[in-house]
């Protein structure tokens, strides 16, 4: 800070003398007729003193005339002077008359003069001088005053250069130290862009601390996340294979009561060819899921085909025919025709059937559920619109989440409470766009996914 002062009072001074000399060089051009009749002033002044220290030092006549001639040889002058009507010297020559002036061209002439000194009488003319001699000097001054004035403006120009360079020199150097994240080249300086540089790095390098802990025990806690989420897939695969012993024990039960020759009732094997087309496709379905598990990359999810949305749609909400009777629900399908899309046909069937799980679930009993599929521009939507509950309505909202505990409702006890994740997972999945809206009692899920899912990934 005190260099920072002394540099300041140094800038102020070399100002104010450029100032001063800019000053006097106009100065003395604006005032150079004066300065000229100073100088002829002073011209005549010397000459009248050379003059009369002749007459004064000198008693001898003959030694006056030679000193007066010396005189009017060295200035550009005429002298007369004369002792009772009798020349002691005369530069020109005159008549006897004693009145000798204005007998030059005064135009010619500096100055004039004619009196008594000592007895004599002197005359005497002073032509204009040279004015080479005043020119040569005052040009010399002005010279001066000019080499002064550049000497003084250069000084500053380098200083003030060098004051701005090196701060300039020294931030680059700082920004590049912070480029690789060393702080501690980032260098405080007297000046005050650097000094604040130094202190916007330090704030900086707190934060980036700061983030780096916090980023440190997010490591920590994703990690805990993939572990859980690790036992927890290892954990659904051995669940998912526990469910094939059922369904197989229940396949293998009903061929053998179909092929007992004393089975005669068609009811019972109408029933029992029913449980095993149904057992035969949760079996197909286990398998698919346990052959997705248990893929380390996203092929089988990369495979796209052609689609038909609203056939598929119509097949799944048949599937929940049943539920949709017992609770007497009322289904409005809304399905334009034709409208298919170019995806993944195992996430798509996903997410239609969790879909229509979700919503036949959370819807109450004697209601309408509706059931959309429309095409609109690039993209097609998928609509289901219930009734639900506050509690359920709730219970979905939290669902959206992969880890939230959720107790079976007093209304869905075979709930699992993670349709809603599945739902988003599997949008995301197909490129699309997840919207819930609720109004009122109402709940209306949305999912609108690219026609064309393999172009959107790309």
């Amino acid at each position: 800070m005190k260099t920072i002062k002394k540099q300041s009072k140094i800038n102020i001074i070399f100002i104010m003398l450029y100032i001063v000399l800019i000053s006097l060089l106009i100065f003395n051009g604006l005032n150079i007729s004066n300065s000229y009749r100073k100088f002829e002033d002073k011209h005549i002044k010397t000459i009248e003193k050379e003059i009369s220290d002749v007459i004064e030092n000198n008693s001898d006549p003959k030694t006056i005339a030679s000193k007066l001639e010396k005189l009017t040889e060295d200035y550009l002058l005429e002298i007369g002077l004369t002792k009772d009507n009798k020349d002691i010297y005369s530069s020109i020559s005159f008549g006897p008359s004693y009145n000798k002036m204005n007998n030059i061209n005064p135009q010619a002439l500096l100055f004039e003069a004619q009196g008594e000194i000592r007895g004599y009488d002197l005359w005497y003319a002073i032509y204009s001088p040279n004015s080479s001699d005043f020119s040569s000097k005052f040009l010399v001054s002005q010279l001066g005053i000019s080499i002064l004035s550049l000497l003084l403006i250069s000084f500053m120009f380098f200083n003030t250069r060098k004051q701005m360079i090196k701060p300039l020199e020294q931030i680059k150097e700082s920004i590049n130290n912070i480029k690789d994240y060393n702080f501690e080249g980032v260098k405080s300086s007297e000046d005050v862009i650097n000094r604040e540089f130094y202190e916007f790095s330090s704030s900086l390098e707190k934060t980036i601390d700061n983030v780096s802990r916090s980023y440190t025990h997010l490591e920590i806690e994703l990690k805990e996340q993939e572990e859980r989420l690790s036992n927890i897939i290892t954990f659904s695969k051995s669940l998912v294979h526990n469910l094939k012993t059922p369904a197989h024990q229940l396949i293998l039960r009903s061929q053998h009561s179909l092929n007992k020759p004393d089975e005669s009732n068609e009811r019972l094997r109408e029933t029992l060819i029913t449980n095993i087309k149904i057992s035969d496709k949760m079996i197909t379905q286990i398998n698919q899921i346990l052959d997705i598990l248990k893929k380390d990359d996203n092929n089988y999810l990369s495979n796209i085909e052609s689609v038909d949305v609203s056939r598929l749609f119509h097949e799944t909400v048949r599937t929940f025919e049943n539920d949709m009777r017992l609770k007497n629900n009322f289904p409005n399908l809304i399905l334009e025709d034709d409208v298919k899309v170019s995806t993944n046909y195992a996430s798509l069937q996903i997410l239609l059937f969790n879909l229509v799980s979700n919503t036949v679930t959370y819807s109450p009993e004697e209601t309408e559920i509706s059931f959309v599929v429309k095409s609109q521009d690039d993209s097609v939507i998928i609509e289901t619109i219930n009734e639900a509950t506050e509690e359920d309505i709730n219970r979905i909202k939290k669902s959206e989440h992969l880890f939230s505990n959720l107790e079976p409702s007093s209304t869905n006890k075979y709930s699992s409470g993670v349709g809603m994740f599945i739902i988003k997972e599997m949008i995301a999945n197909l490129c699309g766009e997840y919207n819930l809206f609720v109004e009122d009692s109402v709940i209306r899920i949305q999912a609108i996914i690219p026609k064309d899912s393999g172009r959107h990934e790309a």
